[in-house]
């Protein structure tokens, strides 16, 4: 079991998907949607949510396009976002989020929510979506 958790994150304009690892860091479990009033306070609201975790690694989602390039202006916002969380003293990765929003989607109507129902809960099942892929992918 291991006593730090991995914290996965969907980085969006108004609002921030996030998710955590289970001890054994099998799972990945939903935390909190971070709404936003204004993208400079992202970081801040985002440390405030951690703050309570012994958190080891802090995986976010980047677009990637189906060429496998990382540009755009939300991968650069995404960028500096990480930035900011590594000045913070916070170990980051990212991982490719392609597609994780309409998995969520698809999640979130398997369960029966409707469309209104998911605006709340569509950023952190995201959220979890990349978290999962992370663990899945690096398991020891």
């Amino acid at each position: 079991m291991f006593e730090k958790r991995i914290i996965g994150i969907d980085y969006g304009r108004k609002r921030i998907g996030i998710a955590y690892s289970d001890p054994l860091r099998l799972f990945a479990q939903p935390l909190t949607t971070i709404t936003l009033k204004a993208p400079s306070e992202a970081v801040n609201r985002v440390c405030d949510a951690l703050a309570a975790y012994d958190v080891e690694l802090i995986v976010i989602g980047i677009p990637v396009s189906l060429s496998g390039g990382q540009g755009g202006q939300m991968a650069d916002e995404i960028r500096l976002f990480v930035q900011s969380l590594q000045q913070r003293g916070y170990q980051t990765h990212l991982e490719d989020e392609a597609f994780t929003s309409e998995l969520a989607k698809d999640t979130l109507r398997q369960s029966g929510k409707k469309e209104k129902q998911m605006r709340g809960k569509l950023d952190v099942v995201a959220a979890q979506i990349i978290l999962q892929d992370y663990l899945d992918s690096h398991r020891q």
